[in-house]
């Protein structure tokens, strides 16, 4: 191998390299899972003690007279509240995919999956069968070159609890939820990155109160999970063509005037002095072509009656 040839296999396995580690660290497109770093704040149940004042009146009765003297006292009653359960860690699985492509001022929707979580998200107490789980999404939005209407969206999904699920035990199950933002005209590029979300249980016939409210962490797993979405403009597909029509050229019409020349056949009228006389061949009779033609009609003839007497003789003999 030539040092020239060398320097070209060298050059071509850069850009191979290059054009690899392009592919690999590339924005994500239409679908993204990661596991992120999570901080959340669970909601938790507990007991306390209520205070009721109140008066009591006791009477003394001595011979004629009755004093009362005012006395007070307090009772306490048990009773619930609710309140904070503390800020736990947990590496949640994250899924969030949506299309590669999108259309301003058209709805794009994308959805948003928790896969897993580790540790898992626990039921603070009994959930009954007919209650409901719900999952809030917040999801980021940036685009190019046009700003976004909004900066982040919410969406929200609701599960029913089929089997009762035990104090302590996995929640589930966890709804699949949708969020929808819509890209402003001159938009080319959209990108939507998953954020803080919230988990919410609704007892029977009553309404939903937050069990788990989680952002991302400052520390450990913080890429969020993403997806990038090309925007075309609307009926850029179906827009019609312009086809020019050529223009009308002027037209020239030319006339032409044709003479006849006599031809060879035609009688000449009078013969120029001093040339050959010509002319007489009409009357001369039959021309050159007449007697090569009966010349040919002879020799086939003979040729046919040579062959015709050369196949008598080969059959007498």
């Amino acid at each position: 191998m030539s040092q020239a040839q060398r320097r070209l296999a060298l050059l071509a396995a850069a850009l191979g390299t290059v054009g690899m580690g392009a592919l690999l660290t590339g924005l994500p497109a239409g679908a993204d899972t990661r596991t992120v770093t999570y901080t959340c704040t669970a909601a938790g149940t507990g007991t306390g003690a209520g205070t009721e004042a109140g008066t009591q009146t006791s009477t003394t009765s001595p011979g004629t007279g009755t004093t009362t003297s005012p006395s007070t006292g307090t009772t306490t009653s048990p009773g619930t509240g609710t309140g904070s359960g503390g800020e736990t860690t947990h590496e949640v699985t994250i899924n969030l995919s949506g299309g590669t492509s999108a259309t301003a001022q058209a709805a794009y929707p994308a959805t948003v999956v928790i896969a897993g979580a580790n540790p898992s998200f626990s039921a603070t107490a009994e959930i009954p069968a007919g209650a409901q789980i719900q999952l809030v999404p917040q999801v980021s939005v940036s685009a190019a070159p046009t700003p976004p209407a909004v900066s982040s969206v919410t969406g929200e999904a609701t599960a029913s609890v089929t089997t009762p699920v035990p104090s302590g035990s996995p929640l589930a199950p966890i709804p699949t939820a949708t969020v929808t933002v819509t890209p402003e005209p001159g938009t080319t590029s959209l990108v939507l990155q998953a954020g803080a979300f919230t988990l919410r249980v609704a007892q029977p016939g009553a309404a939903a109160v937050d069990l788990y409210t989680c952002t991302p962490a400052v520390t450990g797993n913080t890429v969020p999970a993403a997806v990038t979405a090309a925007v075309g403009t609307p009926g850029a597909a179906t827009s019609p063509t312009t086809t020019q029509s050529p223009s009308r050229q002027p037209t020239h019409t030319v006339e032409v005037t044709v003479t006849e020349h006599p031809t060879n056949g035609s009688k000449v009228a009078r013969t120029p002095a001093g040339g050959v006389a010509t002319g007489g061949g009409g009357e001369a009779g039959p021309d050159g072509r007449t007697l090569v033609l009966a010349g040919s009609i002879t020799l086939l003839g003979a040729a046919a009656g040579g062959l015709v007497l050369r196949r008598r003789r080969l059959a007498r003999g």
